[in-house]
């Protein structure tokens, strides 16, 4: 396999790309980027990633807001980090609520598999980035890498086979952590 076949990371939107305030984003005016998203994402860009969103978004199925206010915010942000020159593979999200007990809400890997069937990935050399123990959960599922980030949710609790193989303060450190476990396995 190549680099470009290997070399892919998944990351949570809110909490790790963003802020998660407002808790359900419904417009462009409340989407704020953390200080280090853009380093970060040129960073795995540079080591030649693919690279992919996938998040929950249970706000549309509760009807705070129509689904196509949320795929404006995913126009919006591809479009910010494309200006910034950083390309996003892919979009993936769920728009269920947990009652809903759909296939594509995390922490069951319903989105890593689509991406994994229409891009070609082996999802054990794949990476998970969230701030949240359901994303870790739906990596494990997969037996991808996992990376739990502190600077999102305060909530989370690792527990019995729930551990993330890293811990890491923000996205630019587990950015720095996948970059130099590349380097190391080359």
């Amino acid at each position: 396999m190549t680099h470009e076949q290997t070399r892919v990371v998944f990351l949570d939107r809110d909490g790790v790309l963003n802020t998660r305030f407002p808790e359900y984003i419904s417009s462009w005016n409340q989407y704020v980027w953390y200080p280090w998203t853009f380093e970060s994402l040129r960073l795995l860009h540079k080591a030649g990633a693919r690279v992919f969103v996938f998040t929950n978004q249970s706000a549309v199925g509760r009807g705070y807001f129509p689904e196509h206010k949320l795929t404006g915010i995913h126009t919006r942000l591809r479009e910010r980090l494309s200006e910034a020159g950083i390309e996003l593979t892919g979009i993936y999200y769920c728009p269920h609520t947990p009652e809903d007990r759909c296939d594509c809400r995390k922490p069951k890997p319903g989105m890593l598999l689509q991406a994994a069937s229409e891009y070609n990935i082996d999802l054990s050399e794949a990476w998970v980035i969230g701030d949240y123990m359901d994303d870790i959960r739906a990596g494990k599922a997969v037996k991808a890498h996992t990376i739990l980030l502190k600077c999102g949710r305060r909530d989370n609790r690792i527990t019995g086979d729930d551990i993330p193989e890293v811990v890491s303060e923000n996205l630019l450190d587990g950015a720095k952590h996948i970059v130099q476990y590349w380097e190391n396995t080359v």
